[in-house]
């Protein structure tokens, strides 16, 4: 079960072409956006400046 789960995830983010992020300064989103460019995605995103 766990198996067919993560296959239906991995194809439904591999079918997404661009993806933005908010909040992609920090390390856990940008580590997502890194991953998902990597999936062939193009990757955008935003994050407040301080």
């Amino acid at each position: 079960m766990k198996d067919s789960i993560n296959q239906i995830i991995r194809q439904r983010l591999t079918k997404m072409q661009k993806i933005h992020f908010v909040g992609v300064g920090g390390t856990g989103m940008s580590g997502i956006a890194e991953v998902m460019s990597n999936l062939g995605c193009q990757v955008s995103g935003s994050d407040i400046k301080e």
